[in-house]
């Protein structure tokens, strides 16, 4: 529970940018996924995602899309994530489902 597998976006007090809360969907709606981006990173001691990359892609993925991905990772702010009581800079892979 302090330390999870995915790493968390701060504020937890507000939704996700990326949420179903923060886009005004509603929980119960299903989404239709199209595509996705499996990147990769590392958190700093100060929640910012570094050597970002993406590793792979599928779907109906734009380079335009691609950008944004790359923006969002780079304006969010997660928290710092440790292992054993020290800062664990390891690099993390995530998948990041695009849907509408």
């Amino acid at each position: 529970m302090l330390y999870p597998e995915i790493p968390v976006v701060l504020p937890v007090f507000l939704p996700q940018p990326n949420s179903k809360d923060k886009l005004d969907i509603s929980l119960e709606q299903p989404l239709r996924y199209f595509g996705y981006f499996d990147v990769s990173f590392q958190i700093n001691r100060f929640g910012n995602a570094k050597s970002t990359r993406v590793i792979s892609k599928g779907g109906e993925v734009t380079s335009n899309m691609e950008i944004r991905m790359q923006n969002y990772l780079r304006n969010v702010l997660f928290r710092p994530r440790f292992k054993e009581g020290k800062l664990d800079t390891d690099t993390i892979q995530l998948r990041y489902y695009l849907g509408i």
